[in-house]
């Protein structure tokens, strides 16, 4: 009798522990669908931020052989935007370094004209043989500045609040006559040097009275203006009909010819192999005015450089921060590697990152204000 009991509760304990072996089957069948699932999900939502990740590791991991030599704190490879804008550590020997690949952008080569647009009769340009002498009593020069803050018109500026920081740089530098009014809060005002490509100098003539761009040049009356490509005699004839047309006066400057497309190529080269990394299309008119500051600048904070259509917490982020019916990239990011295309975006923000983490500039990719 006894016997027999104890085999019946033996069958009921097997029973039940071949129900709760299945339940537990099914329910670890359901996290795993819900975790792919998710998984899945988040990948294709960051496919651009992956993009960036990866090409970030692929350059951090082929600099690691350069840390030891730069003395550079491993930490710095992952401790992202963890350093306020005016207090992260520079690393002197890397921009030193860094000084050294890129002579030929070293400020001392510039040429300059400052342009009169106010004088109403025949072109006047001062540093011609019609007037030596025609200073803009001291804004006519680029100096030594402590912080300096270099500003792109990506859309990850948009609703920053980081007009404030922007302004409270020593040095400025802006790009294209990118608008300011009505942006001030996350763009600042504050302009000490802007740096312009060919196609700008065009767009900015066309309806001078509404143009964005043009309000843009009127604002940086009496500053500095760089124009690191291109030949001075194309160049200068489409500049000098928008400095005329809104009255202002700039000073101009400018590379010797060594500094067109075979310049821009050597530096090209002479970068892939410092970092070790191929770096493929011509530089753009943003790596020129980084590696250009690195010569007068102690510490350099990069905005609005985000290539990529969601920033890091997945929210949309728009190709500029502006609107600007003038003018329209010419290439859209969701092609960023389209046949035909000069520069490569996503390797020079990787190069950006990796600079970073050697401690030669800063990239600020987070709202520098709450509200």
């Amino acid at each position: 009798m006894g016997l027999a009991k104890s085999k019946k509760q033996g069958e009921q304990n097997a029973q039940f522990d071949r129900g709760d072996k299945l339940l537990m089957f099914l329910m670890l069948a359901v996290l795993s669908c819900t975790s792919l699932f998710l998984n899945l999900d988040y990948d294709a939502r960051q496919e651009s931020l992956r993009r960036a990740r990866d090409l970030s590791r692929l350059a951090t991991g082929r600099l690691k052989m350069t840390f030891e030599l730069l003395k550079v704190p491993s930490s710095r490879l992952d401790s992202g935007d963890s350093f306020s804008w005016n207090n992260w550590p520079v690393n002197e020997t890397a921009i030193m370094e860094l000084k050294q690949l890129s002579n030929m952008l070293d400020p001392g080569r510039l040429q300059q004209r400052e342009i009169r647009g106010t004088i109403r009769e025949d072109p006047f340009v001062c540093g011609t043989e019609r007037e030596e002498k025609c200073l803009l009593q001291g804004y006519d020069q680029i100096r030594q500045y402590n912080t300096c803050a270099i500003l792109g018109s990506g859309g990850i500026l948009t609703g920053s609040h980081c007009g404030d920081e922007i302004d409270s740089h020593d040095f400025v530098l802006r790009f294209n006559l990118a608008p300011m009014d009505g942006y001030q809060k996350d763009v600042g005002s504050k302009i000490t040097l802007t740096v312009l490509n060919l196609a700008i100098m065009h767009t900015v003539n066309i309806q001078p009275k509404l143009n964005p761009l043009a309000m843009t040049l009127r604002l940086s009356n009496r500053t500095m203006f760089l124009a690191p490509k291109g030949k001075i005699t194309r160049l200068f004839k489409h500049f000098y009909q928008a400095v005329r047309t809104n009255r202002v006066v700039v000073n101009f400057k400018y590379f010797p010819g060594s500094m067109h497309e075979a310049g821009q190529l050597t530096i090209r080269e002479k970068l892939s192999a410092h970092v070790n990394m191929t770096l493929t299309g011509q530089p753009t008119t943003g790596l020129l005015a980084v590696l250009t500051s690195i010569h007068f600048c102690h510490r350099i904070n990069l905005y609005g450089f985000w290539p990529f259509d969601t920033d890091s917490n997945n929210r949309p982020v728009p190709y500029h921060y502006y609107t600007l019916p003038y003018y329209e990239p010419r290439f859209p990011r969701e092609e960023p590697h389209k046949k035909g295309e000069h520069h490569n975006f996503d390797q020079e923000f990787a190069l950006y990152q990796a600079l970073q983490s050697l401690g030669v500039l800063h990239i600020v990719d987070r709202a520098c204000k709450t509200s």
